[in-house]
């Protein structure tokens, strides 16, 4: 990217001193008269980036000039080449109002953030056309919905110094939101697209598929995009994808559970660790796994922990539910074994006891509105019911009429057929208060999907962890959670390399103009250190790429490697999921 300098800029008077306080400003870039650019804040307005090319250097004894050799720009040099003309200072208000808008292209990194956004973002801009121009957009679909004559707000300017200051870099320098603004403000979202080149963006499969529908909605502009996410669940034109972000976070997560698994060993105890992984459990089995396929690349003293608690470990995963009986049942007989035992929950793991009693009682509006009164402030409660009355969910006439529901009577609400009904399982956990809050506000104070089941479940470990006390005779548990900081961590090589390759290919569709939506991904089985990645058209986006894929995750393979779950007839108790 060059931009065209227009007129003098801003220059340094003589008396001011001798740096400028460029750095109070929000951004600012100093440019040469070819318009590179020389200095700029980072993408965060919180450091200084300078270009660190090479200056002559001129001395000048008896008044002629020689050159002695060359160094790096210096403050002086910034200054003094500002006071004399030869740069110039620019806004980026000053910079976007220049641009030719059909040679730009704006770009997201939306929904969950991961390890080697970054450097994708970095190879993109490198290896795009120098007379395109590449923005990002902050805050991902958040930013792509605001009000046109407030858009320029939430660019980013990408350029060679921003880029090589992305390499190597954590998460993603747009930051992120879940928005998807083409449902939340679809005519703003269009607005904002339509006068540019190009799109690009980096997402899961909400976010790649919210690229899906751009690539539909304008046929005629160049989208392109590609998978992170640290579920690694990502699936595109029929096929498996590998996510960026995936291989760093297992590694992350697979450090600190074989680490609990040292620990639990030296003193015999409990440990639940809950990791992330809503829908798939990819994550969880990956960094859990007794024989890791990266077994080999590890360093000697995670090998020699691996090899020595492997079968301490059982893993629980969203993919295949089983009871909390037969889950600390499994548990118990490891510890009895091992001495100890180390449970990894996958945070989307739902028993079907659980899952049922959970679905049953989020449909009762009664229930709702008494625990409301129990637990939010009058006028939040009053407010409630207004609603809830008005819509002929509850039957009351006055908001005195309404008993609290308290935290003590959530077991007897329990329904079971008899003790050998896994729902009476759940009488003996919820005794315990805490959990049966936790149970409450899940049921009636979390969102529901469009059937009116509970759509997810906030700390499932919790729920593991008394299971295994009641069931199973554990005097105490361990809880240990693992999750955002394998978002926020220092990229591997793989992710690195994956990351950059991609970025190459996408810039070079870009440069050649091709139309239609098409994703850059790396396939299931295919290693980013010694091949190119692959492109696909941009359909089909899904997170079918999950343990239940029996070509990738045959059961034996599951089994073999810890994951726990027991297959039961229950449908005399209640229809299991």
């Amino acid at each position: 990217m060059k931009v065209v300098v227009q007129g003098p800029g801003q220059t340094v008077r003589p008396g001011e001193g001798e740096i400028p306080t460029l750095i109070k400003a929000t951004s600012y870039f100093v440019l040469d008269r070819e318009g590179n650019v020389l200095e700029r804040l980072s993408t965060s307005g919180k450091r200084v980036l300078r270009d660190d090319g090479l200056l002559e250097v001129r001395i000048r004894p008896d008044g002629d000039d020689e050159l002695i050799g060359k160094s790096k720009l210096s403050d002086r040099d910034m200054v003094e080449g500002i006071r004399d003309g030869r740069f110039v200072v620019m806004s980026q208000e000053e910079i976007l109002a220049g641009l030719d808008k059909s040679k730009c292209g704006i770009g997201i990194t939306g929904g969950g953030d991961c390890a080697g956004i970054a450097d994708f973002l970095a190879s993109f801009e490198q290896n795009l056309d120098p007379e395109l121009t590449m923005l990002g957009v902050r805050n991902a679909g958040k930013g792509l919905m605001t009000a046109p004559e407030k858009f320029n707000e939430k660019l980013i300017i990408v350029e060679g110094l921003a880029a090589k200051d992305f390499e190597g870099q954590s998460s993603t320098p747009y930051g992120s939101a879940r928005d998807d603004p083409l449902k939340k403000a679809p005519e703003n979202t269009k607005a904002n697209i339509r006068p540019y080149g190009f799109f690009y963006g980096t997402g899961g499969n909400d976010h790649l598929g919210l690229l899906e529908k751009i690539a539909r909605e304008f046929p005629d502009k160049v989208v392109v995009g590609t998978f992170k996410s640290i579920d690694g669940d990502g699936w595109v034109a029929g096929r498996p994808a590998q996510m960026l972000g995936f291989n760093t976070a297992v590694r992350d997560y697979q450090r600190a559970i074989w680490a609990a698994a040292q620990n639990a060993d030296t003193h015999n105890q409990w440990h639940v660790v809950e990791t992330f992984g809503r829908g798939a459990g990819k994550l969880a089995y990956e960094a859990a796994r007794r024989y890791p396929s990266n077994f080999d690349e590890l360093p000697r003293e995670e090998q020699r922990k691996i090899e020595e608690f492997r079968r301490a470990v059982m893993i629980l995963v969203p993919e295949k539910p089983t009871t909390f009986r037969s889950m600390a049942a499994e548990a118990k007989a490891v510890k009895e074994r091992e001495g100890n035992v180390v449970v990894v929950v996958s945070e989307g793991f739902m028993p079907p006891e659980l899952k049922s009693e959970m679905n049953r009682l989020a449909k009762e509006n009664v229930l709702k509105i008494r625990w409301l009164k129990n637990t939010k402030s009058d006028e939040e409660f009053l407010d409630a019911f207004g609603k809830m009355q008005g819509e002929g969910d509850i039957a009351f006439e006055k908001p005195e009429d309404v008993k609290p529901l308290l935290v003590e009577d959530i077991p007897r609400l329990i329904l079971a057929v008899d003790g050998n009904d896994p729902r009476a399982d759940l009488w003996k956990m919820l005794a315990d208060c805490e959990l049966a809050a936790q149970f409450g506000k899940t049921v009636w104070d979390s969102k529901l999907d469009d059937h009116k089941n509970v759509a997810k479940l906030a700390g499932i470990s919790k729920f593991v962890m008394q299971a295994l006390e009641k069931l199973a005779g554990a005097d105490k548990v361990n809880q240990i959670l693992e999750n955002y900081e394998a978002r926020g961590a220092t990229p591997t090589e793989h992710d690195r390399v994956m990351g950059r390759k991609i970025g190459a290919k996408m810039a070079e569709l870009v440069n050649n103009g091709v139309k239609g939506g098409k994703a850059v991904v790396y396939f299931e089985g295919m290693n980013p250190l010694r091949e190119e990645p692959v492109v696909v058209d941009l359909v089909g986006v899904s997170d079918k790429n999950n343990l239940n894929n029996r070509e990738l995750y045959p059961t034996e393979l599951l089994q073999e490697n810890g994951v726990f779950w027991k297959k039961e007839d229950l449908s005399m108790y209640f229809q299991a999921a």
